[in-house]
């Protein structure tokens, strides 16, 4: 397999994960009309790179009665329409309160009529089940080739306008999708305007020294970075947030790792697994609520609390330094007897296991800086 078909299927399987990724997007909104049309941008421009893979191409061509080019036909309309459709999601998200422009409602359908008649007119005409990659010196096939490729120009033009009027948009994802999108439109252009001249060239009769599509050719070379500069633009929204997510749940695990590894020390032993922030937070709940309970002082949540205060501490900060003042003192405390029933401190509950975390996590800071007040003085 050649070097300019893997990159091919690279690009095939990276179209193919974030169409997966846009499809679970588009189930959870199932009315939204801009990750409507994502998904299906994305699934024509699989559709159009698939059938342009070499291997698959003559199997789609059997698979339609081998009628000269329509395989093509189909590979060049879902290109078109897949721009349409990027169009329209691009105008979805960062434009949604601007009127559609008169012309986008029938420009698809319009695009699609002209491609087609002037198919018949040259590859069908001739009856070649394609058209070369070093063109074709018949005017019609040039036309074919010129009307697809300027259709599909039309669309990127107008979304790289829309790149660039939302370029220094607030949402950081969205920024960087419209400056990746308006990435792959300008590599788009620059392919088309070579393809262009390559084939009125070749129609005219000059042969230029190098391939313009096929394995050898250098389509795949100035094609294939755009299509993943579109590919990674439209799936960083969508991505964007679960990243962040990821990032988050990790700071906490982080964060709550020295208060749950200090109150292990008073649970009943239990199988190691891989520390998750909901099961730190059981950990640290199961303790407070068990074995610390009769240690736990209100005294010593009122003195902490005081003091934190008397600091400059804002109230929130200061119940996290009490409630860690109190954990301390109870792990201190623990496997001696009580005297006599401690009042109970005001330990802050959330409602939900996430709120929880993150107020844990505060307190297993304000737990670990006093961790760090005696090394500091020895």
């Amino acid at each position: 397999m050649r070097t300019a078909d893997l990159f091919h299927i690279a690009v095939l399987v990276l179209l193919g994960a974030v169409l997966v990724v846009r499809g679970r997007s588009m189930r959870r909104h199932p009315g939204d009309r801009g990750k409507r049309a994502v998904f299906l941008a994305l699934l024509l421009l699989e559709v159009s790179f698939a059938i342009g893979l070499p291997q698959l191409y003559w199997v789609v061509f059997r698979a339609l009665g081998e009628v000269p080019g329509l395989p093509q036909l189909l590979q060049h309309g879902a290109l078109i329409a897949s721009c349409h459709f990027s169009t329209a999601f691009a105008r979805a998200v960062v434009e949604r309160d601007q009127p559609l422009p008169r012309w986008r409602r029938w420009w698809l359908p319009v695009a699609l009529a002209l491609v087609t008649a002037c198919y018949v007119a040259g590859p069908l005409r001739l009856g070649r089940p394609l058209v070369g990659p070093r063109g074709s010196d018949d005017t019609f096939v040039a036309v074919y080739v010129v009307s697809w490729v300027l259709c599909t120009a039309v669309a990127v033009v107008e979304l790289l306008l829309l790149a660039w009027r939302n370029r220094a948009v607030e949402s950081t994802p969205l920024r960087i999708s419209m400056r990746l999108v308006g990435t792959a439109c300008v590599l788009s252009l620059i392919h088309a305007t070579h393809k262009v001249v390559y084939l009125v060239s070749a129609a005219a009769g000059v042969r230029l020294p190098w391939v313009e599509s096929g394995p050898d050719g250098v389509q795949i070379m100035l094609l294939g970075p755009a299509v993943a500069c579109f590919a990674v633009g439209l799936a960083v929204p969508a991505l964007w947030p679960r990243l962040a997510r990821r990032r988050q749940r990790r700071r906490l695990r982080t964060a709550l790792a020295p208060l749950a590894e200090a109150v292990r020390a008073v649970l009943p032993p239990a199988p190691r697994s891989r520390d998750s922030v909901h099961r730190q937070v059981i950990e640290i709940r199961d303790a407070l609520i068990g074995p610390l309970r009769p240690h736990l002082d209100a005294a010593v949540y009122e003195t902490a609390h005081r003091e934190a205060l008397l600091a400059g501490c804002d109230p929130d900060e200061a119940a996290a330094r009490a409630e860690a003042a109190c954990i301390r003192a109870a792990l201190r405390d623990h496997g001696t007897t009580v005297a006599e029933p401690h009042a109970p401190p005001p330990m802050t509950y959330a409602e939900d296991l996430d709120s929880d975390a993150r107020w844990l996590a505060r307190v297993s800071a304000a737990y670990r800086a006093e961790d760090r007040v005696p090394a500091s003085n020895a």
